[in-house]
């Protein structure tokens, strides 16, 4: 149950994208070669773990142990984490309520983490909130997502 949870979070994902055209053209695939790490939801490490990615487990504050994964810059896109099919959106928990914010973990990579929400494609953004309130019916998810929305208010903030 839990893993096609996930599948049906790719498959409503599929085919948006954060611009009309690739946003990749604009930084070189910043975000696909960085150095930094995109965290895994709960259970899809299980249909991820066999590509060519590399595994770390990391705690994330208010969740526990989450593992995050880094690759080389070229990945099977059918295989690609929901974080990044979900980037630069991140979810944002006020109150129990599920809306997606710019990930400001990806300021140093991706120019439209630097720009309004509103730049971005419109039904990239309705496609990943309707995911993030798809997968926050699982209550492990939705305690994921409220440590995803702390962690990324912190980097907000300048903590991290």
């Amino acid at each position: 149950m839990s893993n096609q949870l996930i599948q049906s979070a790719y498959k409503t994902l599929s085919g948006y994208t954060p611009l009309s055209g690739d946003c990749g053209r604009l930084c070189n695939s910043a975000c696909c070669t960085s150095e930094g790490a995109m965290l895994l939801f709960p259970y899809e490490y299980d249909l991820v773990k066999e590509q060519n990615y590399e595994f770390t487990k990391q705690n994330l504050k208010g969740f526990g142990d989450v593992y995050a994964m880094t690759c080389n810059g070229t990945c099977d896109r059918a295989f690609r984490p929901l974080s990044c099919r979900i980037f630069p959106l991140a979810p944002k928990m006020i109150q129990g309520k599920l809306y997606v914010q710019l990930d400001a973990r990806g300021r140093s990579v991706c120019q439209l983490t630097h720009q309004s929400i509103l730049s971005l494609n419109e039904e990239f953004i309705i496609a990943v909130k309707k995911t993030l309130i798809m997968l926050s019916e699982d209550d492990t998810i939705t305690r994921c997502l409220s440590a995803m929305s702390e962690l990324v208010d912190l980097y907000k903030r300048k903590i991290l």
